[in-house]
């Protein structure tokens, strides 16, 4: 298994931060590899929500799922894969951080076999990358007086 985190500030109410992040539809505004996101259950976002997604990872595209298995409004979105070359368990924590919200980006990837075990770290080094890259991206857009919340 390989933890990546991080963390930023943002000059924002913690309910408009938790409010964006938890919803995966926005999430390829601000995250480089994610090319698109499709909600595929009904109803309000909640533990057992699922999405499909496609990445692109080391120049690969690949398409996945994932589930909720923790929902906690304006503190915790936590969510697996279900399908996909690589296993992850990955959250979005957010608390009061100093003038704004503190938002801390968590993924665990776990070992696989063949091909995808055999490439974690480089797999790894790419993610724990783009993830500082996306909280840059996403500072940007949600603290830009013109963003439509």
């Amino acid at each position: 298994m390989v933890l990546l985190e991080v963390t930023t500030i943002l000059n924002l109410p913690v309910g408009d931060v938790f409010a964006f992040v938890a919803d995966q539809n926005n999430a390829p505004a601000w995250q480089k590899g994610l090319l698109s996101v499709q909600k595929t259950t009904e109803g309000p976002a909640g533990v057992g929500t699922t999405h499909a997604f496609e990445r692109r990872i080391m120049g690969r595209r690949t398409t996945a799922t994932n589930v909720y298995t923790q929902y906690v409004p304006d503190e915790i979105v936590a969510f697996k894969s279900t399908s996909g070359p690589v296993q992850f368990h990955a959250s979005y924590r957010t608390t009061t951080g100093g003038s704004g919200t503190k938002l801390t980006c968590r993924i665990e990837l776990e070992s696989g076999r063949g091909r995808s075990g055999l490439m974690l770290p480089l797999i790894a080094r790419s993610i724990k990358k783009e993830m500082k890259s996306n909280l840059v991206t996403l500072k940007a857009l949600l603290e830009d007086p013109d963003h439509q919340r």
